[in-house]
């Protein structure tokens, strides 16, 4: 579990950018994307872009560079919001997913409920 945040996924954009329109394995060349008014353009243009604005760029601005949110974009899966920051689980399946503190916050009370029902596994003398 970790704590994503907006910023963190605006501080990120340009590596995770590379990682994504470079091919640094065969053609050592940038993919082309499609650009404002469907035009291919090539991704190093975005990246310079993303580059110019520095370790710590707005979200705002790095939405901008890109075109669109799903760069900075962080939907929790519980109740479907896009918000500001939330808890990142990564599963030992791969799976990745978010959770918004209010989403946790329900959870936490329904398990404050349960737990006074439901006996510790690590307690040896409630099992029987």
């Amino acid at each position: 579990m970790d704590i994503i945040t907006q910023q963190n996924k605006a501080n990120t954009t340009a590596t995770r950018w590379m990682e994504k329109y470079f091919d640094s394995r065969k053609t050592k060349m940038w993919k082309n994307i499609i650009g404002p008014e469907d035009q291919w353009i090539s991704s190093e243009v975005v990246f310079d872009k993303l580059v110019e604005l520095g370790d710590e760029p707005t979200v705002k601005d790095v939405i901008e560079a890109t075109g669109n949110s799903s760069w900075t974009d962080i939907t929790c899966l519980e109740c479907g919001c896009c918000v500001e920051a939330a808890v990142l689980f990564n599963s030992k399946t791969e799976f990745v997913f978010h959770v918004c503190h209010e989403c946790l916050s329900t959870a936490m009370s329904l398990i404050g409920k349960e737990k006074k029902s439901v006996p510790r596994r690590e307690d040896p003398e409630s099992i029987q």
